[in-house]
């Protein structure tokens, strides 16, 4: 709701031409580039390309994720490694592994 509410202030001409690109790219955007558009606009130099652009950017929530629960892989993590340092670790393991298997 709130990237709407940014965006009925934009004048009519920039609110269809966002819509032609949000259509064009089959997105909505999230709250800070609606936030973006709506100042590129006051400012007077929105344009379609500027749209297009931000409206392509990769959203976080569209990064492809892993999701393991702690308590499946704690047997793998040496007792010294903290929770919070596990992600470092499970990274170097993983480079090491590959770095081991591509010398096969």
């Amino acid at each position: 709701m709130r990237p709407a509410i940014e965006l009925s202030y934009i004048g009519k001409d920039n609110q269809a031409m966002l819509y032609d690109q949000l259509v064009a790219c089959d997105c909505t955007p999230l709250h800070y580039q609606a936030i973006r558009i709506r100042k590129m606009s006051e400012e007077g130099i929105l344009c379609e390309e500027y749209i297009e652009k931000i409206v392509r950017e990769e959203k976080p929530n569209q990064k492809e994720k892993i999701h393991i629960r702690y308590d499946k892989i704690r047997d793998y993590i040496p007792r010294n490694i903290s929770f919070e340092e596990t992600i470092e670790y499970i990274k170097a393991a993983l480079k090491f592994y590959q770095e081991v298997h591509s010398k096969k």
